[in-house]
């Protein structure tokens, strides 16, 4: 398909004397126009199109409510200061009390925290269970309703099943593809990883006895390992990474890598007060590049997780202008506290860093095509550029611009 379409746009470029990659671009995009068509049932029969569209309506219902599910899960533990030994202090006093006691709410924010440093196992099982109990038997009712529909749609595409459908605009093309590779990463990385599953075990019964190892004690014994190692307190090292600084000083590297300018605009409308809006700018051509909002401070009903969403898409207008892309990053970080910035622990930080590489990427494309634009690749290959950049949180010279002692406020720099 490929070599045919290239065939097809030298031809054209040698019969019209047009740009190579403009017909290139053309004859992509109606090709992936065709697939597209073809993925949402343009070959079927007028009776199993609307079959298919009922079964996508009842699918697109069943996946909103089970992200609703998630989302309205408010539900907290209420855990003694006993119970949460190991636990850092900024980590405890950000909580509310109940009772006399800690209330931790249900959050990868603060699950994953709890995971990582507390002592007491039984509270580490109590939180992973409860965790992983979120949306409850809704969820899992949903679930298996919607295993039963995504087969049936694939099939009704002419697909052996959904795993097909959902994986042939990825790279890998194919669901066989995936397990050949699964299979040789676990032929390739079984003993490795039975030796040092076997060091966390021994950890274990060093610190609690002979208990048995469970999932929830697995972040735990990681960071114990990666202490014993490095002779290296993990927890401390949050102390050197404020929120503010960690902002600042990732604006900063991105800039210097990519020639790019932000400048923040004020007296903007915005959905939440501590949201902030950049314009980004190419340093050298002084052009335009487009525009991100960060919305990286938690409040009580925003979404729970880092990542990025693109609001607008850049593209060449048919009149010549170009329409700039957008995107927003959402997280969770921590308020202020005492009046110093709350601390981010360093993978938070990578995290942050990784998430913000989509920012860039979205933003910094000049795709002639919409359907080209920033992220709107193959969700596998999107991922690659933050996958390399955020290997920069790793060096010593950007680690240097992100860190610092907690101790006073830090300001976004432009």
């Amino acid at each position: 398909m490929c070599l045919a379409i290239v065939l097809f746009a030298i031809c054209i470029k040698m019969i019209l004397q047009i740009d190579l990659t403009i017909v290139l671009l053309n004859c992509l995009i109606m090709v992936e126009q065709v697939k597209e068509f073809e993925r949402n049932g343009v070959k079927l029969s007028q009776s199993k199109r609307k079959e298919m569209e009922k079964l996508k309506s009842h699918i697109d219902a069943l996946n909103l409510k089970y992200l609703q599910n998630l989302n309205d899960f408010t539900k907290f533990l209420l855990l003694g200061e006993d119970e949460l030994a190991g636990m850092p202090f900024e980590f405890l006093k950000d909580l509310e009390k109940a009772d006399g006691k800690f209330k931790v709410p249900l959050t990868s924010y603060h699950v994953t925290p709890v995971l990582e440093h507390c002592k007491v196992g039984s509270t580490r099982k109590q939180i992973a269970v409860a965790y992983g109990q979120k949306g409850g038997k809704d969820n899992v009712a949903i679930l298996e309703n919607l295993v039963q529909l995504r087969h049936k749609f694939a099939k009704l595409l002419g697909y052996t099943n959904y795993a097909d459908f959902a994986i042939e605009p990825r790279m890998p093309k194919t669901s066989r593809k995936i397990l050949e590779f699964l299979e040789e990463m676990s032929e390739q990385l079984s003993d490795v990883a039975n030796r040092e599953l076997n060091i966390l075990k021994d950890l274990k019964i060093k610190e609690e006895g002979n208990a048995q190892f469970g999932m929830e004690d697995l972040l735990y014994y990681i960071k114990r390992a990666e202490e014993f190692k490095v002779d290296l307190d993990v927890g401390e090292i949050k102390q050197y990474f404020p929120v503010g600084l960690v902002i600042s000083g990732m604006l900063k590297i991105f800039q210097d890598l990519f020639a790019l300018r932000f400048d923040e605009i004020k007296d903007v409308d915005v959905w939440h007060d501590t949201v902030r809006v950049f314009s980004v700018w190419d340093a050298s051509s002084s052009d335009l590049l487009g525009y991100f909002f960060l919305d990286i401070f938690s409040r009580e009903g925003k979404y729970a997780h880092t990542c990025v969403v693109t609001l607008q898409n850049g593209c060449l207008c048919s009149n010549g202008t170009r329409k700039v892309p957008a995107a927003v990053i959402l997280s969770q970080c921590p308020k202020e506290f005492d009046g110093n910035s709350a601390l981010l622990r360093f993978p938070e930080v990578v995290r942050l860093f990784h998430e913000f590489s989509h920012v860039v990427h979205h933003v910094s494309n000049r795709a002639t095509f919409s359907r080209f634009s920033g992220l709107r690749l193959e969700g596998d290959f999107a991922e690659i550029p933050s996958l390399l950049l955020e290997n920069w949180c790793y060096e010593s010279i950007s680690l240097k611009m992100m860190s610092g002692f907690h101790q006073g406020h830090y300001e976004i720099h432009k």
